[in-house]
């Protein structure tokens, strides 16, 4: 017999763009000290960008139905 038909979550595309952009822009910021100094607007602009972006992510990761990341994995030590 055949499994029944289960709606299938739907993707979360806000999150995936407030991840994405967030870790590109952490990355880069990081990657731009080497060269820039951590001191440097081209370091901290990307790096402080970034970080707001994932912050963003983990607000929307709380209120979506079916998130991404999912915090309670967070929580989870083991």
């Amino acid at each position: 017999m055949p499994a029944p038909d289960r709606a299938r979550p739907r993707l979360d595309i806000p999150g995936v763009l407030l991840a994405s952009s967030g870790l590109i822009g952490f990355v880069y910021g990081l990657s731009h000290a080497s060269s820039g100094g951590w001191t440097s607007a081209g370091t901290l602009a990307p790096v402080g960008a970034g970080m707001i972006l994932l912050a963003a992510f983990a607000a929307l990761q709380r209120r979506v139905a079916s998130p991404l990341l999912p915090l309670r994995v967070l929580a989870d030590r083991n």
